[in-house]
């Protein structure tokens, strides 16, 4: 084996590089249905800030764990656990995730003190679906693109 190693020009060492890197790529793709769970999961936790206690706390732990349960599923199916940080490229998806995550979470706890309505933690976690959505897409294929190319 480590004679044909050796044995590789660099055109075809680069080509079977790539060819790899391609094929990590595609293997780490995440299935859609992984996506809107955790879409789903990050908007039930916003939405439950809405409901009375004892009950946000129960529904907000047991989305907490169906997300443990999510990341355990995504790892049984591919092998690895690929959440897509990378330094350089997708810290700013990340960055916007988390801070429309938390802003989203605090926003529907507050409103929800002062009105006692929760109708406004309700539609804060269906537009936090779509946030998180869009940017966990956002974030895998700037992820996908990066492993591609090698970077």
């Amino acid at each position: 084996m480590a004679d044909q190693v050796m044995s590789l020009d660099e055109h075809e060492a680069r080509a079977a590089l790539s060819a790899t890197r391609s094929k990590l790529a595609e293997q780490l793709r995440a299935p859609l249905l992984w996506h809107v769970g955790f879409a789903a999961i990050a908007g039930g936790e916003v939405a439950a800030q809405g409901l009375p206690t004892p009950w946000s706390t129960l529904v907000t732990g047991a989305l907490t764990a169906a997300l443990c349960g999510l990341v355990v599923w995504s790892k049984s199916q591919r092998g690895v656990w690929a959440n897509g940080w990378r330094s350089r490229s997708t810290w700013g998806v990340t960055a916007l995730l988390v801070g429309s995550f938390a802003a989203a979470i605090l926003s529907s706890v507050v409103i929800y003190r002062q009105s006692g309505s929760p109708s406004v933690s309700y539609a804060l976690g269906g537009a936090t679906f779509i946030v998180v959505l869009c940017l966990s897409l956002l974030k895998e294929r700037i992820y996908r693109r990066e492993l591609e190319r090698g970077l």
